[in-house]
Parts: structure tokens; sequence; C-alpha cells
């Protein structure tokens, strides 16, 4: 083949073989699982690699983070480079970030959110004896917060084109193909499933919270390119069939929270788009959400039918039998009561970093970690994780509401809210997908959206006529 006719060709299908090679990683960390390994050192050097060389002139850090966040699960999944080294890497690429491209003057207040952590950490019972577990467990309930205040500082107020946005989203969902494709692929025989419990044998053998959390926001991503990144039917209809395969294998994991998360992000992309758009964009909207919700509904059917009704019992709350379940002590709601209690009690400061753990083990007899980050930092942290906690809320719904620069800020604040309340920052995720609510979006680099701007209000419509955009 002529290698101009082989660039034109890779040039004009790169999307698809982006997926491909993406697929084929899933395939590679399948049959061989140390290369996660050597994939999560490339990962890093070649992140910093590129942010270094090109200065971050244009977001760079996005980018890279991006593609790290996306690997996060697959490279645990993969016994890589460590367990947080994904949180790590995120945080390191956001630091080079501050260094070469600076902060903006507001972000003082992610810098106040990040020194209300410390109080409640340096009062820690015996800091300097601490054993390697317990420091472990400190830094697994730290990084995240850290991580996400970090990306914060960086990515509030720096300025962005739709475009790039689209393509960080990209760089963000293609290694959860990869997990995807792992976990299909090491799945047993569905009819193994006798039980309505979430199981690590269709998780891939890693935690069904972490995965589902994953792979919802892949379901996210790729739902809402079919909304806005589709330039022709056959990449509309690739992207359903990427979502629906995403679906198939998140809803197999039997853990709710990250599929319902994902779902009700898409929903709101489709909700955005038909209140800020003409008649074509409403109904591009309506056809669009329709056929997702088609493809969600058809793999929660199919599953279904192959799981004896397992699946509708678990989504309905239900044992394998059919009895509603009754909260137990361990449980999610039982865990965020009783940290609710513990702010009562503790209502200055908290009652410190990793002493909720240790107050369930000694009333449970076993370790249950808390799945609401909300409660956990009323628990830990008393009134200054109260005020930790309105500066996440209170500042992207300032800039949605005043400012109005980021049109799909709302979609973000979906995914964020829902997952720190069902996983915490346990992955860089959710933190990651925050930073993006405090980006300033360029609507007039993208024609698929155009730009008006009256005295003191900013919004976008869609064109009348079809837009031609990029699928990358």
């Amino acid at each position: 083949m002529n290698p101009n006719n082989l660039a034109q060709f890779a040039l004009k299908n790169r999307y698809q073989l982006l997926v491909l090679a993406h697929a084929l990683l899933g395939v590679l960390i399948f049959l061989k699982p140390a290369t996660g390994a050597y994939f999560s050192v490339f990962l890093f050097f070649s992140g910093i690699c590129y942010i270094v060389k090109n200065k971050n002139r244009n977001n760079e850090v996005l980018f890279a983070a991006a593609y790290a966040t996306g690997s996060e699960v697959l490279v645990r999944m993969a016994d890589g480079a460590g367990y947080e080294f994904g949180k790590y890497t995120v945080l390191i690429f956001a630091m080079l970030g501050i260094a070469y491209s600076g902060f903006s003057k507001k972000s003082w207040l992610y810098a106040l959110y990040l020194l209300l952590l410390l109080p409640s950490l340096i009062l820690t019972d015996n800091l300097l004896s601490l054993s390697k577990p317990e420091i472990n467990l400190i830094i697994s309930k730290i990084s995240g917060p850290i991580c996400l205040g970090f990306l914060s500082i960086y990515a509030l107020g720096k300025k962005i084109t739709f475009v790039q946005v689209s393509r960080v989203l990209l760089l963000l969902s293609m290694p959860i193909l990869s997990i995807a494709v792992n976990v299909f692929l090491s799945s047993p025989d569905i009819k193994s499933i006798t039980s309505v419990e979430s199981n690590a044998y269709f998780s891939g053998m890693f935690g069904p919270n972490q995965v589902s959390t994953a792979l919802g926001l892949g379901i996210f991503v790729f739902f809402s390119r079919a909304i806005l990144n589709s330039e022709s039917r056959h990449i509309a209809m690739l992207n359903l069939i990427l979502g629906s395969f995403l679906s198939y294998v998140g809803l197999l994991t039997f853990s709710r929270a990250g599929m319902i998360t994902g779902f009700c992000a898409v929903v709101s992309v489709a909700v955005l788009v038909f209140l800020k758009s003409e008649s074509y964009g409403k109904w591009k909207a309506k056809t669009r959400l329709a056929a997702i919700i088609a493809c969600f509904f058809a793999m929660f059917t199919l599953i279904s039918f192959q799981t004896d009704g397992l699946l509708v019992k678990r989504y309905t709350n239900r044992d394998h039998l059919g009895r509603v379940k009754r909260d137990k002590p361990g449980d999610r709601r039982s865990i965020a009561t009783q940290e609710i209690k513990m702010f009562v009690a503790n209502p200055i400061i908290g009652v410190g970093t990793t002493k909720a753990e240790e107050t369930r083990k000694a009333e449970l007899g076993r370790e249950f970690h808390s799945h609401d980050e909300i409660t956990r930092m009323l628990a830990e942290h008393g009134t200054l994780g109260f005020i930790g906690i309105l500066i996440l809320l209170v500042t992207p719904a300032w800039l949605f509401f005043r400012e109005k620069r980021n049109i799909l800020l709302a979609p973000f604040f979906v995914f964020w809210f829902l997952t720190i309340n069902h996983s915490g920052i346990r992955v860089a995720a959710p933190a990651f997908v925050y930073a993006l609510m405090l980006l300033q979006v360029d609507l007039s680099s993208c024609s698929l959206f155009s730009r008006k701007t009256g005295s003191s209000t900013v919004y976008s419509k869609m064109f009348l006529r079809k837009p031609q955009v990029s699928s990358i």
C-alpha cells in the first residue's frame, strides 16, 4: 500500500484505530497481566515528557492526566506500579501544570480546602510511630482529596476549546475500553451467577465498586459522544455499540452505583443539549437519548434473562429469593449514619483521619471503609471538613449560575457528586472530572455550537443545519 494512502486511511479512521488499539491492549493485559507494570511506567514517563517538552502551552497536563485517570483501575487490576500510582501520577502532572502555567487568584479557595485537611491529620495519635498498614490507610484517605485540590488549583479559570475538552474525554475513555475488554475476557460463564451481591469474578478479580465506577465513566463518555461528537451515522453507531458493551460488562459486576451514575450523567448531557439548542439540536438530543435508553435497556434485559431475573432483584434491592433486603451493620447507609453521629459528637476537628474505620472495627469486628466522601469529611474533619465541602459545592455552582462558561459543567457535576457519594475519592476519576468543571470552555472553535454573548449572558446553541464535527 502506498505510504500516502496509508497515512490518509489512518487519518480518516483515527477514531476507529484508537478503539481497536485499546481493545487489543485489553486483550494483551488479559493474556499477559505482567505488562501492566510496563504500561504504568510508560504512562508516567511519557506523560512527563509530553508536558515538559511542550511546557504545557496547550494544557497538555489535562490530556496526560485524562489518560492516567482512565488507566488507573486498569493498572490496579494488572498489579502495575502501585495501588496509588494513578493518583500520584495525576497529582504530579497537576503540579507540573501549576509550575508551567500558574494559577488563578481565585484558586486560593482550593488551597484553603487542602489546608483544612491538615488539623485532623496532625492530631492523629502517635503519627510518627504508625505501622505501614496504618500509613497506607491514611494515604489512601487523603490522596484523593489532595489530588482533587491540586487539579482544581490548576484548572480554575483555564481557557480551553470545546474540541480540546472532547479530546480530553476521549483520552479518558480509551483505557476504560481496555478495562471492559479485560473484564469481559476474564469473566466466567454467566450461569455461575447465583447471588445478587456484587462479585469480583465478573470484575476482573478486582473490586466491583471501582470497576463499576470506571465503566460508568466510560458509559458517560461514549454515550455522550453519540450525542455531541458523531459526525456520521457510522461513528454514532460505533459510540452506541461501545457504550452498550461497557453497559453489559458493567451491569454484570452487579455493582449498581457506577452504572446509575454513568446513566444519569448521560441523561443530563441530553437534557442540556435539548435546552440549549435550536430545532436540529433538540431533534438530535431526543433521538440519540432514545437510542441510548434503548441500548441500555436492551443490555439490562439481556442480562436479566441470562441470570433468571437476579439483575432485576439486585436493582430493586431484593435478595435472590425476592425478599426486600434489610440494612445491616456495615452497609453504606449505616456507615453514613454512624459518621454523621461522629460529627455531632466531635464537631470541631472530627475524630481524626482513619479513626472512623478504627471505631467500626472495634464495634463490628472488621473494617468497613466509608463510601461517602461527604459524611467521611464530616466525621474525620468536623467543621473544617464541612467548610471544605462547601468550597467544593459552592464554587462550581457559582461558575454555573453566574459566569456560565462551561456548558458541560452540569453533567460533570452529576458524575462527580454521585460518585463521591457511593465511592468517595478512591480513584482519581471524580477528582479529575471535578477539575473539568472549573475550566472556561470556548465554544467558538467547534462547529457543533455557536457562541453568543450578551451584556452578561454567555450561552450556546446548536446549528439548525447538520454540523460537521471531528470524531476526535
